[in-house]
Order: structure tokens, then sequence, then C-alpha cells
């Protein structure tokens, strides 16, 4: 499933920062307010990928906020990263 189109009730998505086809991170607002950064399975087409709830709608796990500079720096140097998006993040 295309990252772009897993929008579960407690994680806002804001950017795809990271998107190899198989696997993607985003950045956006989690229900309790706090912004972080999701992580999923993008599965093959048709299917919903991994994680998903307990009905089997897709959805993102949170990543400590600890780790969200650590990751998004690390992202940088990678093809599958959408730099745009992480430097509007530092900006913001």
């Amino acid at each position: 499933m295309k990252p772009k189109n897993v929008n579960p009730d407690n994680f806002n998505v804001r950017h795809i920062v990271y998107n190899d086809d198989d696997f993607a991170i985003a950045y956006g607002e989690w229900d309790d307010g706090k912004m972080v950064l999701g992580m999923r399975w993008n599965g093959k087409e048709g299917k919903n990928g991994y994680p998903n709830d307990r009905h089997g709608k897709p959805i993102w796990f949170r990543v400590s906020t600890e780790l969200t500079d650590i990751f998004l720096q690390s992202l940088l140097s990678s093809p599958y990263s959408n730099k745009k998006n992480i430097i509007k993040i530092y900006k913001s």
C-alpha cells in the first residue's frame, strides 16, 4: 500500500520522508499532539502491508522522539529519502 494512503485516526501524516516502495517513514502529528516519525512496511500491490490494526486497517508504528533527529539526519544520504521534506521539518 502506498504510504500516502495510510491515514489512521491516531497519526496525521505531514510528510513522507522515506519510501523505497517496500518500507516507508513519515513525519506527522500523533493523537497526543506530538510531532513524531512513523514507520511501516508498504506491502505488495493490493495488500495492506504491516502493521495493521486488529481490523486489518493499515497503520503506522510510532518511533521514539529521541530517535527523530538521528533518523532524519541519516536519511539525508539515502537515495530513497525526500530531502525537501526533511529540510521542511528542520525549518518548522
